[in-house]
């Protein structure tokens, strides 16, 4: 079965890849530094709890308005406009605007997240590149849901 899918860099899709990493990854981290801050470092008259819950908020807030003008900045310097080409052999990258087909193996995808009739796919990059497909039918999904049980074999 052969999928393809066009991809194009945009400043929602930039976030929303930038979203996917904080929720998955960085959150945690955020929350643990909060807690550690506000048990050595409480709010004068608040709790350690409260302290640390508004630590946290503010650190969100700060975190979230970089990420969101990370992803304005990414998606006008490094434009993609490209379909994804998937196979069960390999993912081929099809550049629209210069013509270029890349050519990866399925050992160029780190990570294959399934959900609501959607697949997040976090490439093995320099740079953490989530690529989000939603949209899909069900022969797609399950294609995707096929290959994820194939890579973690």
């Amino acid at each position: 079965m052969k999928v393809v899918k066009p991809v194009r860099s945009t400043v929602d899709t930039m976030f929303r890849a930038k979203l996917y990493i904080f929720f998955s990854r960085s959150l945690w981290i955020y929350l643990a530094a909060c807690i550690v801050i506000a048990y050595f470092q409480p709010i004068s008259n608040y709790s350690k709890p409260l302290s640390a819950a508004i630590y946290f908020a503010c650190i969100s807030i700060i975190a979230l308005s970089l990420y969101y003008l990370s992803a304005m900045l990414l998606a006008k310097k490094k434009p993609l406009n490209a379909n994804l080409v998937f196979d069960e052999d390999s993912v081929a990258v099809d550049h629209l605007a210069t013509g270029e087909i890349e050519i990866k193996g399925w050992n160029w995808i780190k990570k294959i997240d399934l959900r609501n009739n959607g697949v997040y796919l976090v490439a093995k990059d320099k740079r953490r590149m989530v690529i989000f497909l939603d949209r899909l039918t069900t022969e797609e999904f399950d294609f995707f849901t096929r290959i994820k049980t194939t890579l973690n074999k």
